[in-house]
């Protein structure tokens, strides 16, 4: 059952999540972000039928976003400040699951200080292959989660998280690096 999001109801002071076949309100939210969290959650609980049969895929507690750190976050030293300001602008549990060695958080948690991400826990690689650490965390989360998002560079990595039927998204890098180049060259002039 397909919804949308209205502004300007008398019984929502915000953005609205209604279903289109009624009209009925799902729920009343205070950022436009929060209200398509809703939307994915609400279509990610459809599809979840056949998912909780084999165990992959709970759609229950608070909504989360994984997000990865490199190619998503940062790239080089370019930081990916509209995801980071998008992901701080949600009244979402941030889980930042990257496929760094944990013998590097030290210099991970500095990173993720020095771009200004509010997160809720770092999950770091204790070692082996990248891809088998994001989705073990992956499923761990699902245990306690609606992960309702996974933001991450790697195809494989998206490819794993639609399996256990979160939603994901590549990031948009290049434009986060054209930005924090054009901002260079104003500040310069």
């Amino acid at each position: 059952m397909p919804w949308h999001i209205e502004t300007g109801r008398d019984d929502c002071d915000g953005y609205a999540v209604v279903k289109n076949d009624d009209g009925e309100l799902e729920g009343c939210h205070r950022t436009r972000a929060n209200a398509e969290d809703q939307i994915a959650a609400l279509y990610a609980s459809e599809d979840d039928d056949d998912l909780e049969d084999d165990g992959q895929r709970l759609a229950t507690g608070p909504a989360a976003i994984i997000v990865d750190v490199d190619g998503t976050l940062v790239a080089g030293s370019a930081v990916n400040g509209p995801l980071v300001t998008r992901l701080n602008n949600r009244d979402t549990e941030t889980f930042v699951v990257t496929g760094r060695l944990d013998s590097t958080r030290d210099a991970a948690v500095a990173l993720l200080e020095r771009i200004g991400l509010r997160y809720s826990a770092l999950y770091m690689n204790p070692g082996g292959d990248s891809n088998t650490h994001k989705e073990q965390t992956a499923r761990r989360l699902l245990e306690r989660f609606n992960v309702v998002l996974a933001v991450d560079d790697n195809e494989r990595a998206r490819a794993i998280y639609e399996n256990l039927g979160i939603a994901t998204e590549a990031p948009q890098i290049r434009r986060a690096i054209v930005e924090e180049i054009r901002d260079a060259i104003r500040d310069v002039r």
